[in-house]
Protein backbone atom coordinates (compact mmCIF):
# COMPACT_ATOMS: atom_id res chain seq x y z
CA UNK A 1 0.00 0.00 0.00
CA UNK A 2 1.71 3.37 -1.23
CA UNK A 3 1.31 6.81 1.00
CA UNK A 4 -1.59 7.77 -1.27
CA UNK A 5 -3.71 4.84 -1.14
CA UNK A 6 -2.78 5.16 2.98
CA UNK A 7 -4.43 8.68 2.86
CA UNK A 8 -7.59 7.79 0.77
CA UNK A 9 -8.17 5.15 3.35
CA UNK A 10 -7.22 6.85 6.78
CA UNK A 11 -9.60 9.75 5.41
CA UNK A 12 -11.90 7.23 4.59
CA UNK A 13 -11.56 6.15 8.11
CA UNK A 14 -12.14 9.90 9.30
CA UNK A 15 -15.29 10.19 7.56
CA UNK A 16 -16.33 6.73 9.07
CA UNK A 17 -15.56 7.91 12.15
CA UNK A 18 -17.46 10.87 12.42
CA UNK A 19 -20.63 8.97 11.35
CA UNK A 20 -20.58 6.48 13.42
CA UNK A 21 -19.69 8.86 16.64
CA UNK A 22 -23.09 10.42 16.31
CA UNK A 23 -24.70 8.45 14.45
CA UNK A 24 -24.80 5.61 17.18
CA UNK A 25 -25.13 7.73 20.09
CA UNK A 26 -28.74 9.13 18.38
CA UNK A 27 -29.50 5.52 17.21
CA UNK A 28 -28.81 4.22 21.02
CA UNK A 29 -31.08 7.12 22.34
CA UNK A 30 -33.45 5.97 19.88
CA UNK A 31 -33.54 2.12 20.70
CA UNK A 32 -32.38 1.69 24.28
CA UNK A 33 -32.83 5.51 25.64
CA UNK A 34 -29.23 5.51 26.22
CA UNK A 35 -28.09 8.08 27.21
CA UNK A 36 -30.95 9.39 28.45
CA UNK A 37 -30.37 6.79 31.30
CA UNK A 38 -27.73 8.33 33.22
CA UNK A 39 -29.52 10.89 33.98
CA UNK A 40 -31.58 8.90 36.55
CA UNK A 41 -30.04 7.98 40.08
CA UNK A 42 -26.97 5.68 40.27
CA UNK A 43 -29.03 2.22 41.17
CA UNK A 44 -31.80 2.94 38.99
CA UNK A 45 -29.13 3.62 36.43
CA UNK A 46 -27.37 0.32 36.60
CA UNK A 47 -30.88 -1.52 36.64
CA UNK A 48 -32.30 -0.02 33.59
CA UNK A 49 -28.70 -0.46 32.28
CA UNK A 50 -29.20 -4.13 32.37
CA UNK A 51 -33.03 -3.93 31.96
CA UNK A 52 -32.36 -3.21 28.18
CA UNK A 53 -30.63 -6.51 27.97
CA UNK A 54 -27.47 -7.63 25.54
CA UNK A 55 -28.45 -6.22 22.62
CA UNK A 56 -27.55 -2.61 24.47
CA UNK A 57 -24.08 -4.04 26.11
CA UNK A 58 -23.13 -5.49 22.52
CA UNK A 59 -24.08 -2.36 21.17
CA UNK A 60 -21.73 -0.49 23.45
CA UNK A 61 -18.91 -2.74 23.31
CA UNK A 62 -19.41 -1.98 19.46
CA UNK A 63 -19.55 1.65 20.42
CA UNK A 64 -16.46 1.47 22.51
CA UNK A 65 -14.23 0.32 20.01
CA UNK A 66 -15.29 2.42 17.03
CA UNK A 67 -12.69 5.33 18.65
CA UNK A 68 -9.92 2.64 16.75
CA UNK A 69 -10.70 4.21 13.46
CA UNK A 70 -8.86 7.69 14.20
CA UNK A 71 -5.22 5.45 14.51
CA UNK A 72 -5.05 4.67 10.71
CA UNK A 73 -7.01 8.47 10.48
CA UNK A 74 -4.03 10.13 12.34
CA UNK A 75 -1.67 8.51 10.05
CA UNK A 76 -3.53 9.27 6.71
CA UNK A 77 -3.27 13.38 8.63
CA UNK A 78 0.30 12.26 9.34
CA UNK A 79 1.27 11.46 5.55
CA UNK A 80 -1.08 14.37 3.98
CA UNK A 81 0.75 16.77 5.96
CA UNK A 82 4.40 15.50 6.69
CA UNK A 83 6.27 17.54 4.35
CA UNK A 84 4.63 20.68 6.01
CA UNK A 85 5.24 19.72 9.80
CA UNK A 86 6.36 16.35 9.88
CA UNK A 87 8.02 16.13 13.30
CA UNK A 88 4.88 18.55 14.13
CA UNK A 89 1.96 15.12 12.61
CA UNK A 90 4.45 12.47 14.41
CA UNK A 91 3.58 14.00 17.86
CA UNK A 92 0.34 14.51 16.29
CA UNK A 93 -0.58 10.60 15.98
CA UNK A 94 1.09 9.88 19.72
CA UNK A 95 -1.77 12.34 20.91
CA UNK A 96 -4.31 10.79 18.65
CA UNK A 97 -3.40 7.32 19.67
CA UNK A 98 -3.07 8.61 23.43
CA UNK A 99 -7.06 9.61 23.34
CA UNK A 100 -8.21 6.35 21.37
CA UNK A 101 -6.96 4.38 24.16
CA UNK A 102 -8.44 6.48 26.51
CA UNK A 103 -11.53 6.51 25.20
CA UNK A 104 -11.92 2.79 24.37
CA UNK A 105 -10.88 2.28 27.91
CA UNK A 106 -13.42 4.77 29.21
CA UNK A 107 -16.19 3.85 26.78
CA UNK A 108 -15.74 0.32 27.68
CA UNK A 109 -16.45 0.88 31.16
CA UNK A 110 -20.39 0.87 30.69
CA UNK A 111 -20.61 -2.68 29.09
CA UNK A 112 -18.05 -4.44 31.34
CA UNK A 113 -17.67 -2.69 34.89
CA UNK A 114 -20.95 -1.25 35.24
CA UNK A 115 -22.61 -3.97 33.29
CA UNK A 116 -21.27 -5.95 36.39
CA UNK A 117 -22.04 -4.26 39.08
CA UNK A 118 -26.02 -4.17 37.64
CA UNK A 119 -26.01 -8.07 38.02
CA UNK A 120 -24.56 -7.79 41.50
CA UNK A 121 -26.90 -5.09 42.42
CA UNK A 122 -30.62 -6.82 40.97
CA UNK A 123 -29.57 -9.68 44.19
CA UNK A 124 -28.87 -7.40 46.67
CA UNK A 125 -31.57 -5.58 49.18
CA UNK A 126 -31.40 -1.40 49.32
CA UNK A 127 -29.64 -1.17 52.60
CA UNK A 128 -26.91 -3.15 50.39
CA UNK A 129 -26.81 -0.86 47.95
CA UNK A 130 -23.75 1.88 49.32
CA UNK A 131 -20.73 -0.40 48.84
CA UNK A 132 -21.42 -1.42 45.48
CA UNK A 133 -22.51 2.49 44.68
CA UNK A 134 -19.03 3.53 46.31
CA UNK A 135 -17.28 1.26 44.00
CA UNK A 136 -19.67 2.52 41.08
CA UNK A 137 -18.29 5.90 41.94
CA UNK A 138 -14.70 5.38 42.32
CA UNK A 139 -14.31 3.31 38.93
CA UNK A 140 -16.23 6.12 36.92
CA UNK A 141 -14.79 9.17 38.26
CA UNK A 142 -11.24 7.54 37.23
CA UNK A 143 -12.09 5.53 34.23
CA UNK A 144 -15.07 7.13 32.72
CA UNK A 145 -14.72 10.92 33.47
CA UNK A 146 -10.64 11.11 33.78
CA UNK A 147 -9.84 8.83 31.35
CA UNK A 148 -12.48 8.06 29.24
CA UNK A 149 -13.64 12.23 28.75
CA UNK A 150 -11.00 14.33 29.97
CA UNK A 151 -7.45 12.50 28.92
CA UNK A 152 -9.36 11.35 25.57
CA UNK A 153 -10.70 15.05 24.55
CA UNK A 154 -7.77 16.76 25.81
CA UNK A 155 -5.84 14.27 23.69
CA UNK A 156 -7.80 14.42 20.57
CA UNK A 157 -7.91 18.38 20.89
CA UNK A 158 -3.91 18.70 20.70
CA UNK A 159 -4.01 16.30 17.72
CA UNK A 160 -6.49 18.58 16.23
CA UNK A 161 -4.51 21.45 16.95
CA UNK A 162 -1.42 20.49 15.57
CA UNK A 163 -2.90 19.12 12.30
CA UNK A 164 -4.61 22.18 12.28
CA UNK A 165 -1.57 24.41 12.43
CA UNK A 166 0.16 22.44 9.66
CA UNK A 167 -3.27 22.76 7.97
CA UNK A 168 -3.04 26.71 7.65
CA UNK A 169 0.90 26.46 6.52
CA UNK A 170 0.23 23.69 4.12
CA UNK A 171 -0.36 25.07 0.46
CA UNK A 172 -2.57 21.89 -0.78
CA UNK A 173 -5.36 22.66 2.18
CA UNK A 174 -7.12 25.92 2.02
CA UNK A 175 -6.35 27.32 5.37
CA UNK A 176 -10.24 27.33 6.58
CA UNK A 177 -9.80 23.45 7.36
CA UNK A 178 -7.41 24.96 10.15
CA UNK A 179 -8.74 27.69 11.44
CA UNK A 180 -12.63 25.44 11.85
CA UNK A 181 -10.08 23.07 13.69
CA UNK A 182 -8.86 25.95 16.13
CA UNK A 183 -11.83 26.86 16.67
CA UNK A 184 -13.51 23.49 17.52
CA UNK A 185 -10.38 22.86 19.53
CA UNK A 186 -10.33 25.41 21.64
CA UNK A 187 -14.17 25.29 22.64
CA UNK A 188 -14.12 21.74 23.30
CA UNK A 189 -10.65 22.14 25.63
CA UNK A 190 -12.97 25.54 27.29
CA UNK A 191 -16.05 23.29 27.58
CA UNK A 192 -13.44 20.79 29.65
CA UNK A 193 -12.01 23.35 31.86
CA UNK A 194 -15.46 24.71 33.20
CA UNK A 195 -16.62 21.33 33.68
CA UNK A 196 -13.61 20.19 35.58
CA UNK A 197 -13.98 23.43 37.78
CA UNK A 198 -16.72 22.37 39.06
CA UNK A 199 -17.40 18.93 39.53
CA UNK A 200 -20.38 17.58 41.28
CA UNK A 201 -21.81 14.65 39.14
CA UNK A 202 -20.42 12.06 36.73
CA UNK A 203 -21.08 14.61 33.88
CA UNK A 204 -20.58 12.99 30.72
CA UNK A 205 -18.41 15.04 28.04
CA UNK A 206 -17.51 12.27 25.68
CA UNK A 207 -21.12 12.02 24.69
CA UNK A 208 -21.35 15.95 24.42
CA UNK A 209 -18.57 17.56 22.94
CA UNK A 210 -18.77 14.21 20.37
CA UNK A 211 -20.55 16.10 17.90
CA UNK A 212 -18.27 19.35 18.03
CA UNK A 213 -15.43 17.15 17.55
CA UNK A 214 -16.69 14.62 15.16
CA UNK A 215 -17.81 18.00 12.87
CA UNK A 216 -13.91 18.57 12.42
CA UNK A 217 -12.86 14.86 12.09
CA UNK A 218 -15.70 14.97 8.89
CA UNK A 219 -14.41 17.88 7.03
CA UNK A 220 -10.28 16.36 7.72
CA UNK A 221 -11.02 13.31 6.43
CA UNK A 222 -13.00 15.04 3.64
CA UNK A 223 -10.26 17.42 2.81
CA UNK A 224 -7.37 14.79 2.51
CA UNK A 225 -9.46 12.88 0.00
CA UNK A 226 -10.49 16.14 -2.28
CA UNK A 227 -6.72 17.69 -1.69
CA UNK A 228 -4.50 14.87 -0.90
CA UNK A 229 -5.41 11.88 -3.03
Amino acid sequence: MNNEQVMRVGGYFLIALALLWVGLIVLFDIVFGFPAMLQQMPAESLTALLSRGPGLRISLTFYSLVPLLLIPGSVAGYYALRDTAEGAMRVAMQFALLSVLAAVFGLMVWSGINWHLATFLVHLKPAEYPPILAVLFSLNYFLRLFVGEYLAQTCLCIWILITSTAIIRDKGFPSWYGIIGWIIAVIVLLALLLRAASIAVIPDIFIELVPISALWVFLFGVGILVHKT
